[in-house]
């Protein structure tokens, strides 16, 4: 019974799931402190004996490859490696930005895709969907926590900030058309969407597209400072 297997260890809640065809068999959430980096290839085997399946079933792996926790990323990647060499199975890497945003695209409008990052700081990168798709804008940025009202404040329409966050972004004084728009990466959205890379709007066809997020704005919210 080919299976396919998601590994996240990037952001907290770390995530293991099995999938087949379009249906999830098994989600396992758990949190930093209980050592999932270290247990996950007995978890991996927990979660297939569970099911009734081998090593051998995996034919897919998505695999979030970050930007996230460094001994996560490092952790998954490798385990990820070395049961595709042994099963062997295929892997689909996803950004932690790509794997977000499978959860935002039937949100219409503009999205602040958050990660986490250094403290007092945060991994961003701009998406737009229009319901149906999504598209990302810009390459992800770094911006200060203390920085971002004042970048959000150059759009005049609400802009969801999307994402994994820390706590002290719902205490920040955002502008008004902000919306908080916490996110947590699950595997079900996943298996919906056919992982194509997403385009990259050029200006002229954004511009065309998505007429109420001045291009510009979106240029100003992401230069460093």
């Amino acid at each position: 019974m080919p299976v396919t297997l998601f590994l996240n260890l990037a952001v907290a809640p770390y995530c293991l799931s099995l999938g087949k065809g379009q249906q999830v068999l098994d989600e396992r959430l758990k949190s930093p402190a209980q050592h999932y980096g270290e247990n996950l290839i007995f978890d991996i085997r927990d979660i297939l004996d569970a099911q009734k399946v081998s090593w051998s079933d995996i034919h897919k792996i998505f695999l979030i490859t970050g930007p996230g926790n460094y001994s996560g990323l490092r952790i998954s990647i490798t385990t990820a490696k070395t049961i595709a060499a042994l099963c062997p199975a295929k892997i689909v890497p996803l950004s932690t930005f790509e794997a977000l945003a499978t959860m935002l695209i039937r949100v219409q409008g503009l999205h602040f895709v958050i990660a986490p990052a250094i403290r007092g700081s945060l991994n961003v990168q701009l998406w737009v969907s229009d319901g149906k798709t999504g598209h990302f804008i810009t390459h992800p940025f770094t911006v200060k926590l203390a920085d971002l009202p004042e970048r959000l404040a150059k759009f005049n329409t609400p802009v969801y900030l999307s994402g994994i966050f820390p706590q002290t972004l719902a205490e920040a004084p955002l502008p008004e058309q902000a919306i908080l728009n916490p996110l947590a990466l699950h595997f079900s959205p996943i298996l919906d969407q056919d992982h194509r890379a997403p385009g990259h709007f050029l200006e002229k066809d954004y511009q065309q597209i998505f007429p109420q997020y001045p291009y510009s704005a979106v240029n100003t919210a992401t230069m460093s400072k």
